[in-house]
């Protein structure tokens, strides 16, 4: 890889672990995972958490250094991926959201997992998201979803042009509610089980205090995970990280001090916000050189596997 400047690398989504057997659109197996590590590692300085975090700090971090990091608090990285990370010597840092800790689904997990397990194909997903879009005969709904605007956005190499119309459609047309209506009439035409499905999906309070006490830096990653924080009010991203700040110190005994922004989305107001919790370095999920300890950049994990491949 051709990056010149200090970053993080990205994770998600594993298969193979006890709670996430099945492969999901974008997951990683752990020898997937084990070839990301190998090839970067041969090519950067891969750095522990807590190292990481103190040179970028401290003005030290080098140009080829690099971090792990996971997003969303998911059980199946801690499954496939910290045994293969504790191997190694290395740590991570995992931005964890905290709905899930108050006994409510984040549901834009759990629509991650039934679009990819209740039909044919991711593809087949998209269509029939399509036709509930085309059944409300709004036309302004149905011109978003075909037009420029939808196939330019979130432009990264590893998304196919309906992944950047769904994505365009939930984020800047539809807005949560009706979002939320179309995916509820989906999962009423399955035989979707939320209760059964999403049982373990998330990370429990005990693997968090195990990832804490192994060194890894558990950091926030916002309360229940909007896909367009920037867009919010400044009460609103305050309530965000500090609730989300409150019951992952609660869990590991000191108020988190990193962050990662949810769908790398963020202004001005959400660093201010950020900063005034006592939170003095944050990732981003692009490769934009910021030289700042609040917009420090990231490559996915799967723009890597891309190159191996």
């Amino acid at each position: 890889m051709g990056n010149s400047f200090a970053h993080g690398i990205v994770f998600h989504y594993f298969f193979g672990g006890e709670n996430c057997s099945r492969k999901t659109q974008g997951a990683l197996n752990a020898e997937e995972f084990e070839r990301i590590l190998d090839y970067y590692s041969s090519r950067h300085n891969l750095l522990p958490a807590h190292e990481f975090y103190q040179k970028y700090k401290n003005g030290s971090i080098g140009n080829n250094d690099v971090c792990i990091t996971f997003d969303d608090g998911l059980s199946c990285a801690f499954e496939v991926a910290q045994p293969i990370l504790r191997n190694r010597g290395l740590t991570a840092f995992w931005f964890v959201y905290t709905l899930p800790f108050t006994g409510k689904y984040e549901l834009l997990e759990v629509y991650r997992i039934f679009r990819n397990e209740c039909f044919n194909s991711i593809e087949d997903f998209y269509s029939q998201f399509y036709k509930k879009i085309l059944q409300t005969k709004r036309i302004d709904w149905i011109s978003a979803w075909n037009s420029d605007e939808a196939l330019s956005y979130k432009n990264r190499g590893f998304y196919t042009e309906n992944d950047r119309r769904f994505r365009f459609m939930r984020d800047r047309v539809l807005g949560e509610n009706q979002y939320e209506i179309i995916m509820s009439e989906l999962l009423k035409d399955s035989d979707f089980d939320v209760d059964e499905r999403c049982a373990g999906l998330w990370l429990n309070k005990e693997k968090i205090t195990v990832l804490s006490e192994e060194g890894n830096l558990v950091g926030l990653h916002s309360h229940s995970h909007p896909t367009t924080m920037n867009t919010l009010s400044k009460k609103k991203k305050l309530e965000e990280y500090l609730t989300n700040q409150t019951i992952l110190g609660d869990i590991i005994g000191t108020k988190p001090y990193v962050a990662s922004y949810p769908c790398s989305e963020y202004d001005d107001e959400a660093i201010e916000v950020l900063k005034s919790i006592g939170v003095d370095l944050a990732f981003t999920a692009r490769m934009e050189n910021k030289e700042d300890v609040m917009k420090i950049p990231r490559i996915d994990c799967a723009t890597i596997l891309k190159e191996i491949n």
